[in-house]
């Protein structure tokens, strides 16, 4: 058996596909490759595509009282995007940028349609997309009201992106929602004990 593509390993592993649907999905996936520094996304635009990131690290910002705030990070073998405006069709108020070299595999909101409609278990895919996209914002939101600094900080330290070894310090304080001095108070504590 031949290897399969990378995107289909991935929709593969959430839904049931035949090869006549994995060999779709080969053709209505794109793949892209982006610089550090590039945005997939800027504020102002209409989000287009659904990302599938098979290599590298993407970083979602919003501007807060004039300031860049990072609140989502999304890394290998994540599906992202700006749901709302892919969704919508309505200008986003995020951007999306990589802070490493990126292996994508972009979808148009056209292809998600055709892909839902002609792959048996197209709509289960969209939901189950949906649904983990939904929960990973309200944890990280009820993360921002119910655990301390500290307890935020032990969360990135045990993320499986490895968030610590591959984003500045500046940017996780940012994520976390506190300065960076408190962050490196926060360091001094942990690397103490």
């Amino acid at each position: 058996m031949p290897n399969k593509s990378y995107t289909v390993e991935k929709v593969g592993s959430i839904i049931k596909l035949t090869e006549k649907e994995e060999s779709m999905i080969d053709q209505l996936f794109s793949r892209e490759e982006v610089k550090a520094g590039d945005y997939l996304l800027k504020m102002g635009e209409v989000c287009n595509k659904t990302w599938l990131i098979e290599k590298g690290l993407l970083q979602f910002t919003i501007i807060d009282d004039g300031d860049y705030r990072t609140f989502v990070f999304r890394g290998e073998g994540e599906f992202t995007s700006d749901m709302d405006s892919f969704i919508n069709k309505s200008v986003s108020q995020k951007n999306i940028i990589a802070l490493e070299d990126c292996v994508l595999h972009s979808i148009t909101y056209d292809q998600m349609q055709t892909l839902f409609a002609n792959i048996s278990l197209g709509e289960r895919f969209g939901r189950l997309l949906a649904e983990r996209a939904f929960v990973s914002v309200v944890n990280h939101f009820i993360s921002f009201y119910t655990k301390t600094p500290e307890e935020r900080y032990l969360s990135v330290l045990n993320s499986k992106l490895n968030l610590l070894q591959r984003v500045p310090q500046y940017l996780i304080a940012s994520y976390l929602g506190i300065k960076p001095q408190s962050l490196s108070r926060i360091r001094r504590r942990f690397i103490q004990k």
